[in-house]
């Protein structure tokens, strides 16, 4: 068996000895005394220390299986990454174990079940001013003799705790908000600006007890290539971090790309590559989801004086780079654009009416429960508040998301007058009709 470089698994990083490869069979196995689960964990944080994958020899020739090292609370693990039987969408390069080896599993085709399962879990927003850092480094291997326990795998609207983290921070700059027409300042908003909101936004957040989030926080890329920036040296000079965490930095990028394990940022010519998967909503298509706001985690790994990694990855889609008004899905972009078109006809139509938009990031809370609106519509007339309208963007048709939605919509109701909008609405063929019945909608309720 051999260590291998992530995502090149044609380069070798370095050889695992037979008896360290016959322990982590044993621990994998649930065969494994102390020994061996030393050697075992010794193996394991190798190859996360180095950025590795673990290539194991249990069959022949120039394409093998391989593992990745996994911490999961404060151990380490190994996952298997090999394809199903019958997969159709199985890769050359990840094929599966021989049968007579430890890590082999028998299983079949059955799809993605996050095609068929949709949860609705609005959550509320978490009353505290403190930012998560990393946690500490396993020092321990997992237990191979306890069952993990079972997850669902059915799609959700709720984000990774770094994504909530995001979405706090978004929430603090109001940068989910959309103000009138009639208010705004005559200077054009940019992409310098809305970051600028972010790092003051930043000032009110604590990571540790005695430094603030702004300290620990880039909103420059160029910032993790110089090991001499102000932001590196902050993260080193931090002399409190709990037993619980390790010295940990953010980064805010506004990226025009993204894959699974790359952010190409707009001020770059170059990317930032991840340990770890970036993980994004799980809204319609993922490839076309771009542009993106995206809130990175960087530690130094096991050895306190390592240059920084990109440790994890948030990316949240937004309207546009020069807005920064998030979204989740690129349905959700268009009817965004609808909703600021109608902003425009009333300035010019009928200035006496104001709109402003919120993308809700968190839940609201009615007599009935919870809920999340898609957008919500304030509407004053003459500088007056008159009323609240809900706008839904209706993107999937599956029965799962429609019997989620039924019991939300009625919810959404209790806050204000609801106004569905459905894919079909926005073709070219019916987005002016479309328009016209929101305009009209909007001043029948106002």
């Amino acid at each position: 068996m051999r260590i291998v470089l992530r995502h090149h698994p044609s380069y070798q990083i370095t050889d695992i000895s037979d008896e360290d490869a016959a322990a982590l069979k044993r621990w994998y196995a649930n065969e494994a005394d102390d020994e061996d689960d030393a050697a075992a964990l010794a193996v394991i944080r190798t190859a996360a220390a180095r950025d590795g994958w673990i290539e194991c020899d249990c069959i022949d020739g120039p394409v093998r299986p391989l593992m990745y090292p996994r911490r999961d609370e404060h151990v380490y693990t190994l996952v298997r990454m090999t394809r199903a039987a019958d997969d159709p969408q199985a890769r050359f390069d990840r094929p599966s174990h021989a049968e007579n080896c430890p890590f082999f599993s028998e299983k079949t085709f059955e799809g993605s079940a996050t095609d068929k399962k949709f949860m609705l879990r609005p959550m509320p927003p978490k009353p505290t001013a403190y930012f998560d850092p990393l946690p500490a480094l396993a020092e321990n291997i997992a237990d191979r003799s306890r069952k993990p326990p079972s997850t669902n795998s059915g799609r959700s609207d709720r984000p990774s705790a770094l994504g909530i983290q995001l979405w706090r921070l978004l929430h603090a700059a109001r940068q989910n908000v959309v103000a009138p027409l009639q208010l705004r300042p005559e200077t054009t908003a940019s992409i310098t600006s809305h970051l600028r909101d972010l790092r003051l936004a930043a000032r009110n957040f604590n990571v540790v007890r005695t430094t603030s989030l702004a300290r620990l926080l880039s909103t420059w890329p160029a910032d993790f290539f110089d090991a001499r920036s102000r932001w590196q040296r902050n993260i080193q000079s931090v002399p409190n971090w709990p037993a619980s965490a390790r010295p940990t930095g953010f980064m805010i990028i506004a990226a025009k790309l993204i894959t699974d394990s790359k952010i190409y940022p707009l001020a770059l010519p170059g990317f930032i590559e991840v340990v770890s998967r970036v993980r994004r909503p799980l809204r319609g298509d993922l490839k076309s989801c771009g542009p993106y706001l995206v809130l990175v985690n960087f530690d130094r790994g096991d050895d306190d004086d390592s240059p920084l990694r990109p440790v994890q990855a948030y990316a949240q889609p937004v309207h546009a780079l020069d807005t920064m008004i998030p979204v989740e899905s690129d349905f959700e972009r268009d009817v965004l654009n609808l909703l600021l078109w109608a902003q425009l006809v009333f300035l010019k139509a009928a200035p006496r009416i104001e709109i402003r938009i919120t993308k809700p990031l968190f839940a609201l809370s009615t007599a009935d429960g919870y809920c999340r609106p898609d957008f919500i519509l304030d509407i004053s007339v003459d500088g007056r508040h008159r009323r609240r309208l809900i706008i839904e963007a209706l993107g999937f048709d599956t029965p799962e998301y429609e019997g989620q939605k039924a019991v939300t919509l009625p919810r959404m109701k209790l806050i204000g007058p609801l106004f569905e909008i459905h894919p079909p609405d926005l073709v070219d063929a019916m987005s002016l009709k479309t328009g016209r019945r929101l305009t009209g909608w909007i001043i029948d309720q106002s």
